[in-house]
């Protein structure tokens, strides 16, 4: 309890970042009739803590102590995430397509291997990364991962340096390109929207929602259900 009043500090300022991220809200922009893409609180917060460190408003102290709060705040984010899934799961069991629906998102998530096979030898041996790299391709680097790394190696090691240099870049660019894709892809017609909305849980949750924002703009009558819908 000590601890938490000596920090209080970096609370306060959490505090107001999250206030004034909530109250420029989720931003929509239209690139054309069939191409968007939204802007996500988490994207804000993210840049004015961004900003705040390069114009030197934060002490390397104060930055230093809000890094150990970093794990704690994204164990709230998944479970809050968490907490949306097993309603969705109950209900496609109780229509009758768990099976298919749970050999799909299994598959689904052999891609995260991609990240491995794919990023570490360019990693190591193009950017010279060394075990940065462990942090940077463990995963497409989201909320759990970053738990995960904090636990392991500390989000001040070079892994855990890895780790939210992919979130960070993930979370800036990712969210951009996450809506513009899925706007593509679902305007192309070549894929079920289960199909769109499996690929949309790949990557963190502000690249989540960007890409799910799209497809509930391109399939509304799906926006609430996880079931296919009746014909």
């Amino acid at each position: 309890m000590r601890d938490f009043f000596k920090d209080w500090k970096v609370h306060a300022l959490c505090v107001v970042i999250a206030l004034a991220a909530e109250a420029l809200g989720v931003r929509k922009f239209q690139i054309t009739p069939a191409v968007g893409f939204s802007l996500f609180p988490m994207l804000y917060a993210m840049a004015i803590g961004i900003v705040m460190g390069a114009w030197k408003l934060l002490s390397l102290e104060t930055m230093k102590q809000a890094s150990a709060y970093t794990t704690i705040s994204v164990m709230f984010l998944t479970a809050k995430v968490a907490s949306g899934i097993a309603p969705g799961l109950y209900k496609i069991y109780t229509e009758g397509k768990l099976g298919g629906t749970a050999l799909a998102l299994i598959l689904q998530e052999f891609g995260n291997m991609g990240t491995a096979i794919l990023g570490v030898p360019v990693a190591v041996f193009l950017f010279k990364m060394n075990r940065a790299a462990i942090g940077c391709t463990v995963s497409t680097s989201r909320e759990g991962t970053i738990a995960i790394i904090g636990e392991l190696y500390g989000l001040d090691s070079d892994e855990g340096i890895g780790v939210m240099g992919g979130y960070v870049t993930g979370t800036v660019l990712g969210t951009i390109f996450f809506g513009l894709m899925a706007s593509l892809c679902a305007r192309s017609g070549l894929f079920h929207p289960y199909a769109l909305g499996a690929a949309c849980g790949v990557g963190s949750a502000s690249m989540m929602s960007a890409s799910l924002g799209a497809l509930q703009i391109e399939f509304p009558e799906m926006a609430s259900t996880p079931t296919l819908p009746r014909r």
